[in-house]
């Protein structure tokens, strides 16, 4: 993409441009959740009722062999995984947000030893009355993380997406 800001984010590449902004992943689950979202499922709530629907499964199979053992540790699984589910409920994995749409931008630097630098963007899609967030992951330690992490802010700083809150 000539004339694009960019920089890398965990399993792929952030790029700003002038009306928008793109996220192009390496990242299998990225690339499913961005394909259900371009087919009008646009909360990753469905990419995580999935897995749960498989575990409720086994949770009844396991039931039905009478290996109690494994029915309870699946369905702690499984009511696990719906937690998630509904808890991300508003969250995203778009890949294309259009800056008219963007609501809020944030930053949340990372607390070493215990989590990465991230993005947060707060959006509303034209097509949607609710508004949806995205997170995009900055590279970790092994990466070199800080200073990858330092530039992007200071790249997304630069193009006024984030605002300095006085």
């Amino acid at each position: 993409m000539t004339g694009a800001k960019s920089f890398e984010i965990k399993g792929g590449t952030f790029y700003i441009l002038s009306d928008r902004l793109e996220i192009s992943s390496r990242e299998w689950l990225t690339k499913i959740g961005s394909w259900l979202y371009t087919r009008g499922l646009q909360s990753a709530f469905w990419l995580y009722l999935g897995p749960c629907l498989l575990l409720l499964m086994g949770t009844g199979l396991s039931f039905s062999l009478n290996n109690y053992f494994l029915t309870g540790f699946l369905a702690a699984a499984s009511l696990l995984m719906l937690y998630y589910a509904i808890a991300r409920r508003r969250h995203t994995f778009a890949s294309i947000i259009f800056r008219n749409e963007i609501q809020s931008f944030v930053y949340h630097p990372a607390v070493p030893g215990v989590s990465r630098a991230y993005f947060e963007i707060q959006f509303l899609p034209t097509n949607s009355s609710r508004a949806l967030r995205r997170s995009v992951q900055l590279p970790s330690r092994m990466y070199n993380g800080a200073s990858l992490a330092d530039t992007a802010y200071w790249m997304v700083k630069d193009e006024g997406l984030i605002q300095e809150n006085s």
